[in-house]
């Protein structure tokens, strides 16, 4: 699962007539890392092995320990979740696993103390630094004054 200008979608995946049957095993190889280091781990796949990205990647359906600036951008283990999801994998299968995501991002909260990044983030050209929030407060307080 990469995201790689060449990747197939998944149902592209499915129906693509060098991959298995749907009720054939399959092995899935995930890349965990930075961008960086997942585009070094990709490259050094041989060819012969599909890319295949997701269709409907969105963290409206996730809460993240981290914020994107990319409303395409998930975690890891949520991009897996979907992936599982649009290859039609059962509900006794990515439930428990969701759940367990779920879990540990709750854990996360709870341990760190961090607002919950629940809220897709704005690109950084649309992003208001903190400096910026705090004049247009005092702008306002000014002029309800």
């Amino acid at each position: 699962m990469f995201p790689a200008p060449d990747a197939l979608s998944s149902s592209q995946f499915l129906t693509n007539s060098h991959n298995v049957n749907k009720t054939d095993e399959m092995t899935l190889i995930v890349i965990d890392g930075s961008w960086k280091n997942a585009r070094t781990m990709n490259a050094a796949l041989p060819g012969w092995i599909p890319r295949v990205k997701l269709s409907t990647s969105s963290r409206a359906n996730f809460t993240n320990m981290r914020k994107h600036s990319k409303d395409d951008r998930v975690s890891t283990m949520s991009a897996f979740l979907h992936l599982l999801d649009e290859l039609g994998e059962s509900k006794d299968v990515t439930d428990p696993l969701s759940e367990a995501l779920e879990l540990a991002i709750s854990r996360f909260y709870e341990q760190t103390k961090k607002p919950i990044c629940r809220v897709i983030n704005k690109p950084p050209s649309e992003r208001i630094s903190k400096r910026q929030k705090a004049t247009a407060e005092d702008r306002e307080m000014n002029v309800d004054r």
